[in-house]
């Protein structure tokens, strides 16, 4: 159904993506970021900026491999979700 419309159908074959799961796929990003939110300001200002950015790459890195890595929706959504704690943490750290 969604075939034709995805730019990787192995992707959207393997996980057998339909509409929600793949709103949903976008979406945890996003909840990722609300979830780090009130903590973002806190962070750099008691541990210093470089130290938060060195850690919010290894987060990074961390849920772009279980991304990789994924067997199943869910494994994956945590990926994002982590992905998405890292952006906001590093958008906070080093703005520009």
């Amino acid at each position: 159904m969604m075939n034709g419309l995805m730019i990787l159908p192995a992707y959207s074959d393997y996980f057998q993506l339909t509409t929600a799961t793949s709103s949903l796929n976008v979406a945890v990003v996003f909840l990722g970021c609300i979830v780090a939110m009130p903590f973002s300001a806190y962070v750099p200002d008691k541990y210093g900026r470089k130290w938060c950015i060195a850690t919010t790459a290894i987060v990074a890195i961390i849920g772009a491999t279980i991304q990789g890595a994924a067997v199943h929706e869910a494994m994956f959504c945590i990926g994002r979700f982590i992905v998405g704690l890292s952006v906001t943490l590093g958008s906070v750290a080093a703005p520009s």
